[in-house]
């Protein structure tokens, strides 16, 4: 499953985003 470089590096900043957001999520469930 290879996804083309346009759509990973469009998608790249949002993947990032939305982990950061779910390890903060975590990280306050788990607190």
């Amino acid at each position: 499953m290879k996804e083309p470089p346009k759509t990973k590096k469009q998608y790249s900043r949002i993947d990032c985003t939305v982990f950061v957001l779910m390890r903060s999520a975590y990280f306050l469930i788990f607190s």
